[in-house]
């Protein structure tokens, strides 16, 4: 008996109560180069294997931290430090281009310079939180690395 009141409340309840306008569903927001413009930090973690005439397919791991700017045009430049199997390398840079998909997908490929060498990397990317983070996966052969970074 307490259900059927119940019911028949919340339909004269409703019956009653005036129509509203329904939201509109707005559509996703379309990213592009100028998304990412500012400077990021960011962490990462992973391993390579190597391929030398001593050792073949060893594995080296190493870790990194570091700022990476965009300038909502295309370019990034940074710095970071690296753990090496261990070995700390501080005041690595690095300089190249990015391109952002409308989907907020998109990819990096930049020049990193080491002391002693120099190395060319390759990144998918995803933008989140509306620009405020980007996740990358490097996509060169032989290499599980990826980047977390969020704008500062």
């Amino acid at each position: 008996m307490k259900s059927i009141i119940t019911r028949i409340a919340l339909a004269l309840l409703l019956i009653g109560m005036p129509f509203r306008s329904i939201p509109k569903v707005q559509a996703a927001s379309q990213c592009s180069n100028e998304t990412l413009e500012g400077t990021y930090g960011g962490a990462a973690t992973g391993f390579f294997i190597t391929e030398s005439q001593v050792v073949t397919g060893s594995v080296v791991h190493f870790a990194v931290a570091g700022t990476a700017t965009f300038d909502g045009r295309g370019n990034i430049s940074g710095g970071t430090t690296e753990s090496i199997d261990g070995v700390i390398q501080q005041g690595d840079t690095f300089e190249g281009t990015y391109t952002v998909k409308a989907n907020c997908t998109g990819s990096t490929s930049f020049t990193g310079h080491h002391p002693g060498y120099i190395d060319h990397h390759n990144f998918d990317l995803v933008i989140v939180d509306g620009g405020k983070g980007i996740v990358l996966i490097e996509t060169d052969a032989g290499v599980v690395f990826t980047i977390t970074l969020t704008r500062q």
